[in-house]
């Protein structure tokens, strides 16, 4: 089993991450055992490549994926806000992200990045927005070599693709060709009513997994039970990473160690 855990690289208040001194938490990661990174990133354009690549290979850490939600969360910014300006601006942030991904061989998510429909006027219109953009983010991902991941959010986060069924769909609809999924137990909890099936449908798609559990504590402080989600997996030939999200409880350290720790053993 390949382990990562999420760290934010640039300051945020969403709380289910490693917040704080990127660099030092990364070789905390690195000294526990981890064999990979996953970075959430809101302004890549201020992202020091060369010593981006220079700190990871230093601590032999893997960047896995990079996450762009913090655009939604911290900046306001979507992939559907009914400003054009806005949607514009939003692509163009996550081609950066998609470019700076290219250079490590990771991937790109869209969750949060997203939005809400019900923040627009017209949802149908709002919706054709994100699969237009997906599309051209796509084509532009196929050209850089990095494969997009669409993550099914909970119905607090979002309230649209809540559902692998739904992610399915879009990919297929819109005929996207680099675009895949990540599949979080934290909101697969919420929505998903059949675990099973759920992972099976996800099967030729699945390019990355994020673990939390219920409480979106680390795995063993709520009620999901790990070691049979973890067989569901392998039973689909997932060979993937397991990317820790979770609150820092008790505290960031803490909960790195006991993340690794409990993994390891499913």
């Amino acid at each position: 089993m390949k382990l990562s855990f999420v760290v934010s690289m640039q300051h945020t208040t969403f709380s289910a991450v490693g917040n704080g001194d990127w660099k030092e938490i990364s070789a905390y990661i690195s000294e526990i055992g981890f064999d990979g990174i996953e970075l959430a990133i809101k302004e890549p354009e201020k992202v020091n490549k060369a010593e981006l690549k220079e700190h990871l290979s230093q601590y032999n850490l893997k960047l896995v994926a990079i996450g762009t939600g913090q655009i939604y969360h911290d900046l306001g910014l979507s992939l559907i806000d009914a400003n054009e300006e806005v949607r514009i601006k939003t692509v163009d942030l996550i081609k950066r992200h998609i470019e700076l991904a290219a250079n490590h061989g990771a991937k790109v998510i869209i969750g949060l990045i997203r939005g809400r429909l019900g923040n627009q006027s017209n949802k149908q219109l709002a919706y054709e927005f994100f699969k237009k953009n997906m599309i051209s983010l796509d084509e532009y991902a196929q050209t850089e070599g990095v494969d997009l991941m669409i993550e099914p959010l909970n119905r607090y986060e979002t309230d649209y693709l809540n559902l692998t069924e739904e992610a399915v769909g879009v990919i297929n609809s819109c005929g996207l060709k680099n675009t895949g999924i990540l599949l979080d137990t934290f909101h697969m909890n919420i929505e998903e009513p059949h675990w099973d099936k759920s992972i099976q449908m996800a099967k030729a798609y699945l390019k990355h997994i994020h673990i939390a559990d219920s409480n979106r504590y680390c795995p063993g402080y709520g009620h999901i039970n790990f070691s049979t989600i973890v067989k569901l997996f392998n039973a689909i030939g997932y060979e993937g990473f397991y990317s820790g999200e979770i609150h820092p409880v008790p505290d960031l350290k803490t909960a790195i160690r006991q993340y690794y720790v409990y993994m390891r053993k499913r």
